[in-house]
């Protein structure tokens, strides 16, 4: 998902405040196909898998995403939550719901870092740990894959095929982890994360050719 832009979002628009009149779907549908306790109970489980707490602001904006401001504290981070773009994406249901805000998540958990990874990497990594979560709690992944599956892709983010790949990746880590018993923590997770970005490099290198014309990232200074 696509990191919002603060500066066009009103801070009084709380989702967690009574029915708000700026959100063009009517009270009835809300009620029906994606109603705030769902985003809201969605957003708290995927604060509870990375153990962080749930209380940051949820507003409404231009598109579904989360603000870092300052990247060395969890403690001013945003929500932000678009309805129609989820509803226009296909996704439904508090699993698929869950999965969106685990990847915002993971972007909570990666922002010290996010200054010196390829933004393509740092993607992949949220749809990884969104498959994480699935495999952990035995959640249905189809409706996630095929909204994210069907996604162009461009500067920032990896084209659709691409992210399903690593959304898969990541359920198959979580159920091999619980199998074989290893602790499925964060750090273990990156390890087998870095290792798949650096065995996958020929296919992304493939897929940046084909979306952008360049199987390059950009350079970052070193952290």
């Amino acid at each position: 998902m696509e990191d919002f832009d603060i500066n066009t979002t009103n801070y009084d628009d709380c989702i967690t405040s009574s029915t708000t009149t700026t959100n063009p779907i009517s009270a009835a549908a809300q009620n029906i196909y994606m109603p705030d306790e769902m985003v809201l109970a969605a957003i708290t489980r995927a604060c509870d898998f990375f153990g962080m707490s749930d209380s940051a602001p949820v507003i409404y904006g231009e598109s579904v995403g989360v603000y870092n401001g300052n990247t060395s504290t969890l403690d001013d981070d945003v929500f932000c939550f678009n309805r129609m773009q989820l509803m226009s994406m296909g996704v439904c249901g508090e699993d698929s719901l869950t999965l969106v805000y685990t990847h915002e998540c993971a972007h909570r958990a990666l922002q010290q870092m996010s200054y010196t990874i390829d933004p393509w990497h740092e993607e992949l990594a949220c749809d990884f740990f969104a498959g994480v979560n699935a495999g952990m709690n035995n959640m249905d992944i189809t409706n996630f894959q095929n909204a994210l599956g069907a996604t162009a892709g461009g500067d920032t983010h990896p084209n659709g095929a691409l992210r399903v790949e690593f959304i898969e990746y990541g359920r198959q880590v979580a159920e091999m982890m619980q199998a074989r018993g290893i602790d499925v923590t964060f750090e273990n997770c990156l390890q087998f994360l870095n290792q798949h970005i650096a065995e996958q490099s020929p296919l992304i290198a493939q897929c940046r050719m084909q979306v952008l014309g360049n199987p390059f990232g950009p350079t970052f200074p070193q952290a």
